[in-house]
């Protein structure tokens, strides 16, 4: 993986402006369907091109949080439509294969339904699918506003959100609210530490819970507050 994040930064170093912009902006969208992809880094890469004035901070913030919202949607359509199948069985991969056979589709979206379920599961560790609903089932939204910060369990998080059926637009909303954090950390970190950019993924990596405990921290703190102003 170090080899092909090297081989990306020195791609993107050399390349125009715009040409930067796009490919920043495909890596946020992509990460988000193929798990692999080291979009968290790249991003942070991209905030490091802010501080030498190759980018602008700003469109570079916008376009990815647009992105990374259109890939988390993405998958959360595609939960959407696998539906039951993904999530009929919380007893492991072999049951929730085998509930495929009661897809009640006809021909040949039927049968595209089960083959983009079964290579999901083919993919997506089951424990991670079954954390999933049980998240969703718990906390609904606040899953998905915490999606980004919670690394190895977005795409599953987005897959469960549609499966389960959680409306659309808050969801784009709660989608939007957690990119617009993660991103503004991962690009001000790769600004901040200037030449050192490659020690936001180890900080992130290290803090991230941490993150996340403050940001439930600071919600709080807003709910309350604003109970308090309605009461008062």
């Amino acid at each position: 993986m170090a080899d092909v994040i090297n081989t990306l930064v020195d791609f993107i170093g050399q390349v125009s402006p715009i040409l930067i912009y796009l490919l920043l902006f495909f890596i946020a969208y992509m990460e988000n369907i193929v798990p692999p992809v080291p979009g968290d880094v790249i991003v942070a890469f991209g905030g490091y091109l802010i501080s030498l004035g190759s980018i602008n901070g700003l469109g570079l913030w916008l376009g990815t949080v647009i992105t990374s919202v259109l890939g988390f949607m993405t998958m959360y359509q595609m939960g959407s439509y696998l539906g039951g199948p993904l999530l009929a069985s919380t007893s492991g991969a072999i049951q929730q294969e085998n509930n495929l056979e009661n897809d009640s589709s006809e021909g040949f979206l039927r049968s595209a339904r089960k083959a983009l379920a079964k290579l999901i599961l083919r993919f997506a560790n089951p424990s991670y699918l079954r954390k999933g609903k049980e998240w969703m089932r718990s906390y609904g939204q606040w899953v998905v506003v915490s999606n980004r910060f919670l690394a190895g369990t977005r795409s599953v998080i987005a897959l469960t959100a549609g499966a389960s059926k959680l409306p659309i637009w808050p969801t784009v909303l709660s989608s939007s609210v957690s990119s617009m954090l993660w991103n503004g950390v991962l690009i001000y970190g790769g600004w901040w530490l200037g030449d050192n950019w490659r020690r936001v993924g180890m900080y992130l990596e290290a803090y991230s819970q941490l993150i996340l405990v403050l940001l439930a921290f600071l919600a709080l703190l807003g709910f309350i507050y604003v109970r308090r102003k309605k009461q008062g």
